[in-house]
């Protein structure tokens, strides 16, 4: 599968120098290279070299095509979130309407929703679990980064091969967690069967070690 992956990176590598640039990797998905695209692409570029190496773009591919419908909203807040800071402010997500091309309606409602959750707030920002909720409730936000997905998995081992790898990793890790489940329930036992043998055992010990009288 990796090995399909390099000879993909090859083909996308049209000028043969080893690494990726937006043009290249646009031109392979036949998806125009807009604001949202080079904002994503600077997500992606891990070291702001303005280029992809393997790495990087294998990287890319295991991140982002595994994300799940309710896991996409944190690309599009880091895309928001220029400088990082884990939280974006009433403008930034203003910026990120506009890039969205989201209609007047949505943009109207959104901001409105915008301005009650930073009214509650002494700093004015909205918080990752607070634009989880927005984007919830305003879900034609996330409509371009799933796109993009969908087009990434297409191109790539196809939509079918990642939906499943999506689906043995979920059992992988409901599998993890009953088992951490289990081992941490079995653990809590035998500490509640020592704590109750401790009394008795120091009860016994004190006989034994009594002096007898004589």
């Amino acid at each position: 599968e990796v090995y399909g992956l390099y000879d993909q990176f090859c083909e996308i590598d049209t000028d043969g120098g080893g690494t990726l640039d937006i043009d290249e990797l646009f031109a392979f998905l036949e998806e125009p290279k807009t604001k949202i695209a080079e904002k994503f692409f600077d997500w992606i570029d891990h070291d702001n070299s303005g280029e992809l190496d393997f790495s990087e773009y294998l990287s890319m591919l295991s991140a982002f095509c595994m994300m799940g419908s309710g896991s996409v909203f944190q690309i599009a807040f880091n895309i928001v979130d220029e400088d990082g800071s884990g939280y974006v402010d009433r403008d930034e997500i203003q910026k990120m309407v506009e890039m969205f091309e989201c209609s007047k309606r949505v943009e109207k409602t959104l901001m409105a929703k915008v301005d009650t959750l930073t009214s509650r707030h002494r700093d004015n920002f909205v918080k990752i679990n607070e634009f989880r909720k927005i984007c919830k409730q305003f879900p034609s936000l996330l409509f371009p980064i799933q796109r993009l997905q969908d087009r990434m998995m297409q191109v790539s081992m196809g939509v079918k091969w990642w939906r499943k790898k999506r689906a043995d990793f979920a059992d992988a890790r409901a599998f993890l967690k009953a088992q951490q489940e289990l081992a941490s329930r079995r653990l809590s036992r035998t500490l509640s069967k020592k704590r109750a043998a401790t009394p008795s055992t120091r009860r016994e010990t004190q006989r034994s070690t009594r002096p007898r009288l004589a």
